[in-house]
């Protein structure tokens, strides 16, 4: 009897021992599960699972534009407390402008700097916003455009499925021409002049010019090689794209350019949590501040730089400003017909910034 018991006792006792071992077991499991869960999560990012953007752009890295665009990717990552991870492709690298609506809807890119330009004939309200000098403007208004348009250009770019982020800060139009400085409307004359789409061109035409299409990066070696004699584009750009280099002599407008700004896929901006999407709008603000002081910083170092020969550079008066802003306003039935139902709301929204 004695013996029985003492291997009972023995295999109690082993069993004892192993469902010990199996519960401390499963506590070093739940510990690490939850060691692990709490690794993964950011800082500040309130437990969203990470995700990439690809935010695409046609600008060199290394100008002025490029240089922004750069910092918003930073920001939003860091605003977003790591949850996003941005992925920049700068100099049409992924994909160029023309293509870039169909990638936007399709969600094969998620983030573009958009030219109106190559979007209004799909986005016909952005019509008014392609045509150059409907309204004075400075650059240190930005805000002012800012408040009054931004809910006009949401509702527009929501009709189309797309998520409308912001505006990049607009600089006023200059002219990069090779032969003369232009100073009149005379001057205009008879010279080819390339435009970025189809209503600068329309402008053009309006002074006295033949207006000739081309992507941008090509207007560099257009100008070198006389294949068009000047170039009409945002006084930045002709910096940004160095074609002061071929064309010396730089006249500026104080016409608004051509809008562009920052667009999204909607299929992308509708996978972010409520926290990455805030995080996005963060990074707009402090892109648009970052941005206003870039561009002052970036046209006051241009302007020291045409000061000295062999440029020269010219800044219209407000009566000269004024004979092409005339010029230009004939454009605007045309306008209305294609924009639609909006027109009267955008060209209101325009005539508060006069």
């Amino acid at each position: 009897m004695l013996k029985k018991n003492s291997a009972s006792s023995s295999v109690r006792l082993a069993s004892f021992v192993l469902c010990l071992i199996f519960a401390f077991s499963l506590a070093l499991v739940g510990c690490g599960q939850q060691a692990q869960q709490g690794s993964a999560q950011p800082s500040s990012g309130g437990g969203d699972a990470q995700v990439t953007l690809k935010f695409a752009h046609n600008h060199p890295p290394t100008s002025a534009s490029g240089a922004m665009h750069e910092f918003l990717g930073k920001t939003i990552e860091e605003e977003s407390g790591g949850t996003i991870k941005v992925e920049m492709y700068p100099s049409g690298s992924l994909v160029t402008d023309p293509d870039a609506l169909d990638n936007i809807l399709s969600g094969n890119i998620d983030i573009y700097q958009f030219n109106t330009s190559t979007i209004s004939p799909v986005l016909k309200e952005m019509i008014y916003f392609e045509i150059p000098g409907l309204y004075p403007y400075k650059l240190e208004n930005f805000r002012a455009f800012n408040d009054v348009c931004h809910p006009i250009l949401h509702k527009i770019f929501a009709k189309y499925n797309v998520k409308y982020l912001g505006a990049l800060p607009q600089v006023t139009m200059g002219f990069a021409t090779t032969g003369k400085l232009l100073q009149s409307i005379d001057d205009f004359k008879g010279l080819r002049i390339r435009a970025a789409g189809k209503w600068a061109g329309e402008t053009l035409l309006k002074y006295g010019a033949t207006p000739v299409t081309m992507p941008i990066g090509d207007v560099p070696t257009a100008l070198e090689r006389n294949t068009v004699d000047s170039v009409y584009t945002a006084h930045i750009a002709i910096q940004n794209f160095k074609m002061h280099e071929s064309a010396h002599h730089i006249t500026v407008t104080d016409q608004a350019e051509s809008l562009s700004g920052i667009m999204m896929s909607q299929k992308s901006w509708d996978k972010l949590s409520d926290a990455q999407r805030a995080a996005i709008d963060r990074s707009m603000e402090k892109y648009w501040d970052h941005c206003v002081a870039g561009y002052v910083k970036a046209i006051d170092e241009f302007n020291q730089e045409l000061s000295v020969a062999p440029y020269s550079y010219y800044y219209l008066s407000d009566a000269e400003n004024a004979v092409l802003r005339a010029l230009t306003e004939e454009l605007l039935p045309q306008a209305k017909e294609i924009a639609g139902d909006m027109a009267d709301e955008i060209v209101a929204a325009f005539n508060k910034l006069k």
